[in-house]
């Protein structure tokens, strides 16, 4: 896709479009599994306030309390990496508390018949 442009940042320092009063839109799908729990409220705001009005911040996280350390990563080895799982009521509540509304979410049981072992959780807020 050469007419697509990409740009690496820290996640915690999201800016609005340049052409625009916001996103429609910021997806953090499985982009908060390696922050620890005390860094997730400001990681949660910083993804939501550039949302423009109307606009959606769309999560997908490990459900849990526990970190899970893993060495293999679809059948390769990988240096140890850790993945963090969230308390799914410490999620909503860093969701409403970045000022969003209309909070929907839910968890869903691992599919087992992929190897998965935690509970994933899914969470929806809009900018008002």
């Amino acid at each position: 896709h050469p007419d697509v442009h990409f740009e690496v940042g820290d996640l915690r320092q999201l800016m609005r479009p340049a052409a625009a009063a916001g996103w429609g839109a910021v997806l953090g799908w499985y982009s908060l599994i390696h922050l620890a729990a005390s860094e997730l409220p400001g990681a949660v705001a910083a993804l939501a306030r550039p949302l423009a009005p109307g606009g959606l911040l769309v999560l997908g996280l490990h459900a849990g309390d526990d970190v899970r350390r893993v060495t293999r990563w679809f059948e390769v080895e990988v240096p140890a990496l850790d993945f963090v799982l969230h308390d799914a009521a410490a999620v909503v509540a860093a969701v409403r508390a970045a000022g969003l509304a209309d909070v929907e979410w839910y968890l869903r049981g691992p599919h087992e018949w992929r190897g998965e072992t935690t509970q994933r959780l899914y969470v929806v807020g809009r900018r008002v």
